[in-house]
């Protein structure tokens, strides 16, 4: 596909991925239950996303049987890490009391956004998160990022733009204004341009399946992650569109489709990728 041939090549992902048996898996409640967590842990590669965590006070070891405990890559936003309230606990991961311990060995960190693109770093001030809490001005991501990692990288690509100009121009959708593809797109679409043997993708279930639903009822730990930095009350009320718009939905099942190397877990090909 035009996009992902458009990403720059990440010579670590390359390393870790190319060839190899990848499994990315998400944080969605839908996986409780499925006993996905030691077919997850052999992969060669387990990627997951945004820092998200099985519970509220860290990687609930309880469900390890459901979502495994390896991570190997992070793939993560400028919000899950640059935010005031998650920075210092990621920072502290290699602490056993951190509830980042569980990603204490990560061996890479990839930013799905483009953190060193003066463009994306002007639109961080000018409108995503203007007036937010940041440890820091977005000039200053890549050095700062030296206290919680030294081996991350960062697409070159603005994929929430790239990937609506694409949906407009094939399928003619126009009310995209205030759409936005998922970490999740983007992180599958950062996996596939590194050529894996195999991506096996769980614990995602694209906004209950595109019928949609609260940020708590989406996400095994209830949202905790999202109440940092959000009002409890849209955590718990407000109904998420970012993975159930339409052109997010027509975009996924066309990488679906066209990708071979992609396998589905028995939730997705059921309830979403018939």
């Amino acid at each position: 596909m035009e996009i992902i041939n458009n990403i720059d090549e990440d010579n670590k992902l390359k390393e870790l991925i190319e060839g190899k048996r990848v499994c990315l898996c998400g944080p969605a409640s839908s996986n409780k239950g499925t006993g996905y967590g030691n077919h997850i842990d052999s992969y060669d590669t387990v990627c997951r996303i945004n820092w998200h965590l099985t519970g509220k006070n860290g990687w609930d070891e309880n469900l390890n049987s459901d979502f495994g405990k390896r991570t190997d890559i992070m793939f993560s936003s400028v919000v899950t890490v640059f935010y005031s309230c998650f920075f210092n606990d990621i920072k502290k991961r290699y602490s056993d009391d951190s509830i980042y311990n569980c990603f204490k060995d990560l061996k890479y960190i990839y930013f799905v956004e483009p953190i060193s693109s003066i463009d994306f770093q002007n639109y961080l001030l000018n409108e995503a998160y203007k007036g937010k809490s940041f440890v820091c001005h977005p000039d200053k991501y890549s050095e700062k990022m030296k206290d919680i990692i030294n081996n991350f990288g960062a697409i070159n690509l603005n994929l929430v733009e790239q990937n609506k100009f694409y949906c407009n121009k094939k399928y003619g959708l126009k009310d995209m204004i205030n759409s936005t593809s998922s970490s999740g797109i983007h992180t599958i679409q950062a996996i596939l341009k590194h050529n894996p043997k195999e991506l096996f993708i769980t614990g995602m279930n694209f906004g209950n399946f595109g019928k949609g639903g609260t940020k708590e009822s989406m996400y095994i730990h209830g949202g905790e992650t999202h109440k940092k930095f959000m009002e409890k009350r849209k955590v718990v009320n407000m109904i998420s569109t970012i993975h159930t718009n339409q052109f997010t939905l027509k975009l996924l099942k066309e990488i679906f489709d066209y990708y071979k190397n992609i396998k589905l877990d028995d939730l997705i090909r059921k309830n979403f990728y018939k």
